[in-house]
């Protein structure tokens, strides 16, 4: 299964031409979220902000589902919706 946590790198033509290919059509999510205040970066901004990285921003159920229902035998379009679903509360978590 694969949930994205690696990536590869690479440079072939064909691979490009497929992918480019894939993405027709494809357009991005769009959906309201709230804005942050906005901080100067210092240490202890940036303390507090790992503090709530690792405690309040748990991406890993989300996308874990979206890699079981991707990883499927088949994904319908209930499935696509229900991606669509997740992807935005995996967005919303990170705050």
């Amino acid at each position: 299964m694969c949930d994205g946590d690696k990536l590869l790198v690479i440079k072939d033509n064909n691979i490009v031409k497929v992918a480019k290919r894939n993405m027709q059509n494809i357009v991005p999510l769009y959906y309201e979220m709230k804005k942050a205040k906005p901080v100067k970066l210092n240490k202890d901004s940036i303390y507090q902000g790992m503090i709530k990285a690792y405690s309040t921003g748990n991406i890993g159920p989300y996308s874990n589902n979206i890699s079981k229902i991707w990883n499927g035998e088949e994904v319908g379009e209930e499935g696509i919706n229900v991606i669509r679903w997740l992807c935005m509360e995996n967005n919303f978590v990170i705050n």
